[in-house]
């Protein structure tokens, strides 16, 4: 028993002993922590201003795994003062990098531009080469038009195969005129009694005293146009004789014609024939100095003028005459006028027409 006792006397003292030398273990190492300190509070005294300030506030060192354990969080502290120094540090290589991205974009902007100029001038070249293309197509065409159009030309000159069609288009006109029948000329036909003659007919009478073919010509509209004649019986020229040359007479008969086949070129036109005179009867004085022969001459050339001209001629001369050609005395109340009995016979020949 009092051996157990002795050892627990030793083991006591042991701890004791080993209590003592722990205290003197801590104080060493505080010793050497102050050490520590002291060598880095030289270190700081050699840096500059700032880094002593930027020291003051490092965050202390986490040395406690209990504080670990209830954070699950580790804070990496790099203790090294010359990372601090950012004026020391060299970020030449990060400035290099910007700057070789901004030359890369400046390019690819440069290389878009040139594209966008480059498309523009293709397509404008592009553009260009369709109008010359179209152009040239265009003379291409129009050569071999005019090219073709002279080789057949000429093939149907030369070609007995070829033959010309020609159309001929048949053109109805209206034709709008008066059914009248008009009588112009001197005193004989104004002393036809056409309402007598020709009863219910629409007959117009434009004979007037003393008239030559000029005064017809001068005024061919108040005599003739007005009326919109359908027929147009004329006697004149007896008037003509001793006064102007037959032929000019004949011509003047001539232009009266012209006249109305052009004013009115649906108007059937009949000419007759001078009628012949008598100056055997004593008493009678109005032939003056027309004579036969004269007479016979005129109305040969005036039924030249009316064949050459296609309108009608009557010959009522030998149907007036009697046998020595003289105008027969029952026809006549003169000499040059005719009496009614010479007007039947001018009547009957007239109605032969209009029937």
């Amino acid at each position: 028993m009092e051996e157990k006792k002795d050892e627990k006397k030793v083991t006591t003292k042991k701890n004791t002993n080993n209590k003592g030398n722990s205290k003197k273990g801590s104080n060493n190492r505080k010793k050497t922590n102050n050490g520590n300190k002291n060598n880095n509070s030289n270190k700081t005294k050699t840096s500059s201003s700032k880094n002593v300030n930027k020291n003051t506030n490092k965050p202390k060192k986490v040395d406690d795994i209990e504080l670990l354990d209830r954070t699950n969080s580790f804070d990496i502290i790099i203790d090294d003062d010359r990372l601090k120094d950012k004026e020391s540090l060299d970020f030449s290589f990060i400035d290099g990098k910007g700057k070789k991205k901004k030359a890369k974009e400046e390019i690819e902007i440069l290389e878009e531009v040139d594209y966008k100029e480059e498309a523009k001038k293709i397509e404008s070249e592009v553009i260009k080469a369709k109008s010359n293309d179209a152009f040239s197509t265009g003379v291409i065409i129009v050569f071999s038009f005019i090219l073709g159009f002279l080789i057949c030309c000429i093939w149907a000159k030369e070609s007995d195969h070829f033959k010309t069609v020609e159309t001929v288009t048949e053109e109805v006109e209206k034709i709008v005129m008066d059914d009248n029948y008009v009588f112009v000329g001197d005193s004989i036909f104004e002393g036809y009694k056409l309402e007598k003659h020709f009863e219910g007919m629409p007959t117009i009478n434009s004979g007037i005293s003393g008239h030559k073919t000029r005064d017809i010509l001068d005024n061919m509209n108040g005599r003739i146009y007005k009326y919109n004649p359908s027929k147009v019986f004329i006697l004149i020229g007896t008037n003509d004789i001793g006064e102007i040359d037959s032929s000019e007479t004949v011509q003047n008969i001539g232009k009266i014609i012209d006249g109305i086949q052009k004013n009115r070129k649906y108007a059937e036109i009949y000419v007759q024939s001078i009628y012949p005179v008598n100056k055997v009867v004593e008493d009678w004085k109005a032939a003056g100095e027309r004579d036969n022969d004269v007479i016979k001459s005129m109305n040969k050339e005036i039924k030249d003028i009316c064949n050459d001209k296609d309108v009608t001629y009557m010959d009522v001369y030998d149907l007036l005459a009697d046998g020595e050609g003289n105008l027969k005395e029952e026809y006549s109340y003169d000499g040059l006028h005719l009496s009614d009995e010479g007007y039947k016979v001018i009547t009957k020949e007239v109605m032969k027409v209009l029937k």
